[in-house]
């Protein structure tokens, strides 16, 4: 299971179900209202993990993500994108190109996937630009 709470004032609707989800994907502010703590994107995304979502990814805006797993916590910086023409859609990208990736089982791990669609949107015109394809996120990837 993968949720994305959306917006800081749905993001409560989800905190019994933390335990049931399998990734998250949030911004900090959405974050912080989930496990009702404040910090960095690191600190948020741990307490995710902690609250029990199998992988927390929280995300930096240009910056890149945090993700929290078994693994630990690890800083993914966000892939550069050509130009920046637009922002809308880029969450909605890392979080589509992070299921394609999770689908694509290759050895690139998931979020790179999520980072690279990103990249692909906001360099792109509107919120699904015509080369959103898989050939140029994996070309991404690579």
């Amino acid at each position: 299971l993968v949720a994305d709470p959306v917006s800081q004032p749905k993001a409560a609707r989800l905190r019994d179900a933390l335990a049931r989800v399998d990734v998250l994907f949030a911004g900090p502010e959405e974050a912080a209202e989930l496990v009702a703590v404040s910090g960095d994107a690191a600190h948020l995304a741990a307490a995710l993990h902690a609250a029990g979502v199998g992988t927390a990814v929280v995300s930096r805006g240009s910056s890149g993500v945090v993700l929290a797993d078994s693994a630990g916590v690890r800083v993914y910086d966000a892939v550069a994108p050509e130009r920046v023409a637009d922002v809308t859609g880029a969450g909605d990208a890392l979080l589509g190109g992070y299921i394609a990736g999770l689908l694509a089982g290759g050895p690139a791990a998931p979020i790179l996937w999520g980072l690279a669609a990103a990249s692909v949107v906001v360099a792109g015109d509107g919120a699904v630009p015509a080369d959103l394809t898989r050939a140029r996120v994996e070309a991404l990837v690579d």
